[in-house]
């Protein structure tokens, strides 16, 4: 009897957490205070997906949240429904590849980051998508770039 109870008291635990995570807000109900995301009408910072719509009715943005940070991909788009810009984020910094896209589609941005600083290859494309600009950077630090014809430059500059 007692491993029963204890069974049913996990059951209902873990569908108590797994709906929480699983919330849905309206990006028209979340208010940003003191550099975090909230609901609202909520004491607490928002954990959960937050999805805003443009006038049109189409999405605007999608992303989670936890603990009023972002956490995990947030994607943002044009009114069009074409992609704008799509990142990850680890604890609200950036993390990972973040791109960014025209409204016709075409990249225009693709940079790296490593909590919350550019790490790795940075590349901008011009409106045909050829890439125009490379750039090496570490820990927030660009330190190469190269342009479409060649050119090679040590550079050292904070973003």
């Amino acid at each position: 009897m007692k491993k029963l109870l204890i069974l049913i008291f996990v059951l209902i635990l873990s569908s108590c957490s797994q709906e929480f995570n699983e919330q849905e807000f309206n990006g028209n109900e979340i208010v940003k205070k003191d550099g975090l995301v909230w609901h609202y009408s909520s004491t607490e910072p928002l954990t959960g997906k937050v999805v805003s719509f443009h006038e049109n009715g189409q999405i605007k943005e999608v992303g989670n949240y936890i603990n009023g940070e972002k956490d995990g991909l947030h994607e943002v788009f044009h009114e069009n429904s074409k992609l704008h810009r799509r990142g990850n984020y680890i604890n609200g910094e950036k993390d990972g590849l973040h791109e960014e896209y025209r409204e016709d589609g075409m990249r225009q941005y693709m940079f790296h980051w490593k909590n919350g600083e550019l790490d790795g290859r940075q590349e901008y494309f011009d409106q045909w998508g050829d890439l125009r600009l490379r750039e090496t950077c570490e820990d927030g630090v660009c330190v190469r770039s190269e342009d479409q014809r060649g050119y090679v430059g040590d550079r050292r500059y904070r973003e």
